[in-house]
């Protein structure tokens, strides 16, 4: 607009459209349809106000064609460019419906159409501050180490109906580690069971040891996984307590994370509480 004088009353612009909606190519549109412009581009080749446009129209406004004609709004007319409606072309259709323009006075379904335009280039220039020791490829690399082991993939599921050598999780558990992501699977560890208490103090014997399935290894449900897996079995069933201490189970585990050099041993203790 800066290049507009005070009495100019038609203009263009050399902003460049691609269509993106469009009225349906149809003499009675009832919907608006995706356009796909592909590299075809349209331009503004006048802007100017209704009246002043069509000042040569047979017809005189409203038109039924130009939404709120009566207040005399800007219109624009656009190039279609490179477009066809051969069967077989390459070429995009033209935009737009192919309704009649109804002057004076009939009715037009005015519907959606929708432009965008070329990406604005900003001349603000955008700096990041870093700090001067380092590199951003030791920072990814950080990013991504183990650190601390976090917690354990453990489905509890033993009831009453737990027989002496099933297992008490629904699935073989693992153990996670903290990383600068999100929580994964330690891929090579080593995990003991410490003990087992309740309110009345060690119960370790109704379970049996851990035993370690080695990653890529098959599982008793024939699941393979990349990483090393653990199983726990009943020795003892166990029955619910009216006492609920006792029906509150303190797993402790030692936990040894291999993916790192040195290794790092943790302890870790699961809770499990017993819900008839």
């Amino acid at each position: 607009m800066q290049e507009v004088g005070p009495e100019q009353r038609q203009y263009r612009s050399d902003v460049r459209l691609y269509g993106r909606v469009s009225p349906q190519r149809s003499s009675t549109p009832a919907f608006t349809v995706p356009y796909y412009p592909q590299t075809n581009y349209q331009e503004v080749v006048a802007i100017a106000e209704q009246d002043y446009i069509f000042t040569d129209a047979a017809t005189d406004a409203p038109y039924g064609t130009i939404y709120q004609s009566d207040s005399d709004p800007y219109i624009a007319r656009l190039t279609q460019n490179n477009v066809s409606t051969a069967v077989g072309s390459t070429l995009p259709i033209p935009i737009g419906s192919l309704q009649s323009t109804g002057n004076p006075g009939a009715t037009y379904n005015i519907l959606l159409g929708v432009f965008e335009t070329n990406p604005v280039e900003s001349l603000l220039d955008i700096f990041w501050e870093t700090t001067t020791t380092g590199l951003i490829s030791d920072l990814n690399s950080i990013a991504g180490d183990s650190t601390v082991v976090s917690d354990f993939d453990f489905q509890w599921q033993q009831t009453e109906a737990s027989a002496s050598g099933s297992y008490i999780t629904a699935s073989p558990f693992f153990p996670k580690v903290q990383s600068g992501i999100s929580d994964a699977p330690i891929a090579s560890s080593n995990v003991a069971l410490l003990r087992v208490t309740d309110s009345n103090g060690d119960i370790s014997n109704d379970w049996s040891n851990i035993v370690k399935i080695p990653a890529n290894s098959p599982a008793p449900d024939s699941s393979t996984e990349a990483y090393d897996r653990y199983n726990i079995q009943v020795v003892n069933p166990k029955f619910f307590e009216l006492n609920q201490g006792l029906n509150t189970f303190n797993f402790e585990f030692s936990v040894t994370n291999n993916d790192v050099t040195p290794s790092e041993t943790y302890s870790r203790t699961i809770t499990v509480v017993w819900v008839m």
